[in-house]
């Protein structure tokens, strides 16, 4: 399949109100998946035990309108030192909870997990201008992730993952990017939860990548520089 075939099929074909009114490729796949993780309900908000405590701690959060340091909800541990590094998160699930009970709270992991693998086929189109691989790779990836559909904060590291490869990506291929989209995202990152050393890993990946570059490639000089960078 030609690049410009590629470009083509990801658009509806006729005038400008039928591509404004049918939907293109990456609106059916988020539609799937939001369906998908909806009909997950009863799972998403049973498999695991952490909601409630998360939700506690969120409607304290919007109630004082502060964030607690030190354990006030466990019997074992209450008073001990508490780092709240999943706070905004816990925030955004209470809301979610406020607007529209437990249904509210499936309705936001349904749209933070729809927007994520969204995001991911638009990377990987945007790279091979290939339809047919881009949906598979993308289908392939949200299937091995269902396991971790649940209702916790790690649902938003997700998303985070995979805006932080798609700006490295950006600096990689020597794209228009801004310096400080990455520190922002990271700065948002750490509150909503505490993996956010996975972006720190797989930065230094991306950095160790262009130093070998550098080392080997005959553009040495500008990758070593832009490494450095």
């Amino acid at each position: 399949m030609s690049t410009r075939a590629a470009d083509l099929s990801e658009r509806p074909k006729g005038g400008g109100w039928a591509r404004i009114l049918l939907p293109r490729q990456a609106d059916m796949l988020f539609m799937a998946i939001f369906v998908a993780v909806i009909g997950l309900g009863p799972r998403l908000m049973n498999m695991d035990g952490d909601l409630g405590r998360h939700l506690t701690i969120g409607n304290y959060i919007l109630d004082e309108l502060t964030v607690p340091t030190r354990d006030i909800f466990s019997h074992t541990m209450n008073g001990m030192h508490l780092t709240p590094h999943e706070w905004l998160a816990q925030v955004v699930f209470a809301l979610s909870y406020r607007l529209g009970g437990l249904d509210g709270v499936v309705l936001l992991c349904g749209v933070l997990i729809a927007a994520t693998f969204s995001i991911v086929y638009r990377q990987c189109y945007s790279r091979s201008r290939l339809l047919t691989i881009s949906l598979g790779i993308t289908i392939l990836g949200a299937a091995a992730a269902s396991v971790h559909w649940l209702a916790r904060p790690h649902i938003f590291t997700m998303l985070f993952t995979v805006l932080w490869v798609g700006e490295l990506e950006k600096w990689r291929q020597n794209k228009p990017w801004h310096w400080w989209s990455l520190p922002l995202l990271m700065l948002i990152w750490v509150n909503f939860h505490g993996a956010f050393i996975v972006g720190i890993v797989i930065w230094l990946i991306y950095l160790v990548g262009q130093l070998w570059s550098g080392i080997f490639d005959n553009e040495a000089e500008s990758k070593v520089t832009r490494a450095k960078r």
